[in-house]
């Protein structure tokens, strides 16, 4: 009797330990969670394969004159943890803030006086993790902008599209995401689509919010407030 007592007693605290031990497993598991892990640093820099989106409808037209060698593209650059190895996951910038412009007509716009215009402006990155933690660098790759309001229908080119340079950039606020990978946004197209129209929910792991930026020389700092803050 004794005997089968303690034989209870063993199995019994053998089965505790294993309860425990598998709920510390999932715990850490689910504690796990691909995330940013460190203050993004915000710059500007030289575009180079940003297109500056004009007019109200189709934002086709191609930014004009001397634009893609001024600093007016938010590039944003940090660390990522808990990663899955081997896992594809995407990386989306969203900012507004006012953009500095001048109207063109045809090939001249000396003469024109600058004017202040909203814009907005995305991009996104797909990376391939290869362990839990990586380093990444995202910047925006379209501006949208109403300039067809601003410009009016003075200043365009044989389409009809207002033709514009963009002076300088001030951003003010946005967010940054980590979403898990499940398809490549490529075209211009679907970047703002997936941008201006919102993220998948179900595929959103971590997002950093910034406001409140003030840009000094080629560097932007904002008050960046995180997911779980």
């Amino acid at each position: 009797m004794r005997k089968l007592r303690k034989m209870t007693r063993r199995r019994l605290i053998t089965i505790l330990s294993l309860v425990f031990v598998l709920a510390l497993t999932t715990t850490t598991a689910l504690a796990a969670r691909p995330r940013f892990s460190s203050a993004i640093v915000f710059t500007l820099s030289a575009p180079g394969g940003t297109t500056a989106q004009a007019g109200l409808q189709g934002f086709t037209a191609n930014p004009h004159g001397d634009s893609s060698d001024r600093p007016i593209a938010l590039v944003a650059s940090g660390q990522l943890a808990d990663l899955v190895d081997g896992q594809k996951y995407e990386l989306v910038i969203d900012a507004k803030g006012k953009a500095e412009i001048v109207c063109r007509s045809n090939d001249d716009y000396h003469g024109s006086s600058p004017k202040t215009v909203d814009v907005s402006a995305s991009g996104n990155k797909t990376i391939t993790a290869s362990g839990d933690h990586a380093s990444f660098t995202v910047e925006v790759e379209q501006l949208k902008l109403d300039t067809k309001r601003v410009c009016g229908s003075d200043y365009g080119d044989d389409s009809n599209r207002p033709r514009v340079t963009i002076l300088k950039v001030l951003y003010s606020s946005g967010d940054l995401s980590l979403l898990e990978s499940k398809s490549q946004h490529t075209s211009a197209d679907d970047i703002a689509s997936f941008a201006f129209n919102g993220h998948d929910k179900d595929k959103l792991l971590d997002r950093v919010q910034f406001s409140k930026c003030k840009t000094k020389d080629l560097n932007v700092y904002c008050k960046q407030k995180g997911t779980d803050d």
